[in-house]
């Protein structure tokens, strides 16, 4: 009961009849009557006071405005007392929000399975860590420590080829591990020149020199002379001797003859 008590819960009061319609409110006072034994008109003037008081008797009792005598109003309003019936709709409490709904859990991804590597195909050659290579280059490869010779069978597109080692065993290897054999730089043929410098002096073709068969080469280390044929320009010359034979050796080792 918004008038038990001491004072007027006017909040209450506004709520209540501003959610009801004029027919509601009618019900309401004949039940108020029943309950209680007295009017809810005269309730409402003896407990509430004011231009509320006034707005609320308008609202409830009077059908529009321009209508409401001073009997109902308890007295004319003031000029600045503006009565709608909505005035006494009091805000209505704001319903109870909701807790947010919790997300479903998340859906763990599933691992896809990864796709079996494709079959390495063969093709002409590649590329090894020094150089091109086909089926039957050689090669070397460092297997535990060691360096093989061996023979390329194959090459793949996936950068490998397979490898006969010269012991019959095969293995696939990756060509950036895989090396085509160092071999030495082939020796340049000797350029004949004009003239050099032997042990003691310079010669030339036609030069007579002298040279040591020693005990070392198997020789008796006796003295031989003869004649320059040919001086070269790595430091050899070719010297044709007086007893026939023929010798190309390093300079260094020829002297000039005393004759």
């Amino acid at each position: 009961n918004a008038f038990s008590g001491i004072g007027t819960d006017e909040r209450a009061t506004s709520r209540v009849f501003g959610r009801n319609t004029k027919a509601d409110i009618r019900r309401i006072g004949e039940r108020y009557e029943e309950l209680f034994g007295g009017s809810l008109r005269q309730a409402i003037r003896g407990e509430t006071s004011g231009n509320y008081k006034k707005a609320l008797l308008t609202y409830l009792y009077a059908e529009g405005p321009g209508q409401a005598d001073e009997a109902v109003l308890d007295g004319p309003l003031e000029d600045d007392v503006v009565v709608e019936a909505a005035a006494v709709d009091e805000e209505e409490e704001p319903l109870a929000e909701e807790p947010p709904a919790e997300d479903p859990p998340a859906e763990e991804p599933q691992e896809e399975e990864p796709e079996p590597p494709a079959e390495p195909e063969e093709v002409d050659g590649g590329m090894c860590a020094n150089g091109a290579v086909a089926g039957g280059t050689r090669v070397r490869v460092e297997r535990d420590g060691e360096w093989c010779d061996g023979t390329v069978i194959r090459v793949f597109n996936n950068e490998t080829c397979n490898v006969m080692f010269d012991d019959a065993t095969t293995a696939v290897h990756e060509l950036a591990n895989v090396y085509l054999p160092e071999e030495p730089p082939a020796e340049e043929e000797p350029q004949e020149v004009d003239a050099g410098m032997c042990a003691d002096g310079a010669v030339a073709g036609g030069t007579r020199v002298k040279t040591q068969w020693t005990e070392a080469e198997g020789g008796d280390g006796e003295w031989y002379t003869g004649t320059v044929t040919k001086v070269f320009s790595n430091g050899t010359c070719s010297i044709l001797y007086d007893d026939g034979d023929s010798w190309t050796g390093n300079m260094g080792s020829v002297y000039l003859a005393d004759d």
